[in-house]
């Protein structure tokens, strides 16, 4: 059996966190084209990770639920969640589950929030 001692465990965690903030990277650049056109890496990486930060308030923690989160986030600005009711609705709301929380969301346009892309 291998024994892995904390800091390779912490080294490991740091390695997987990067490879899914580059993920993330690669699907924004795909899913807000326009928002992400004039950001070079350094800045799309800084905004993905205050918006990871900013989605584990709310208990959104998968690659998946985040990526929701932070296509918000840059379509419609990082204070989306406290200045959009229909958002901070879904996103305080103690009785969703995280992937309903991403899925409310994704239909903002079915509830009355969002812009035009």
């Amino acid at each position: 059996m291998i024994k892995l001692r904390p800091e390779q465990l912490e080294a490991l965690a740091k390695v997987a966190m990067q490879q899914a903030i580059d993920r993330l990277m690669a699907r924004l650049r795909v899913s807000c084209p326009s928002q992400t056109r004039e950001m070079d890496d350094a800045a799309l990486r800084s905004e993905v990770e205050a918006g990871i930060a900013q989605a584990a308030r709310y208990g959104l923690a998968t690659e998946n639920t985040v990526a929701v989160f932070l296509e918000c986030r840059l379509d419609l600005g990082p204070d989306f969640d406290t200045r959009e009711a229909w958002a901070s609705d879904a996103l305080n709301n103690t009785g969703l589950f995280p992937h309903e929380k991403a899925e409310a969301l994704s239909d903002r346009d079915m509830l009355g929030g969002g812009s035009e892309s």
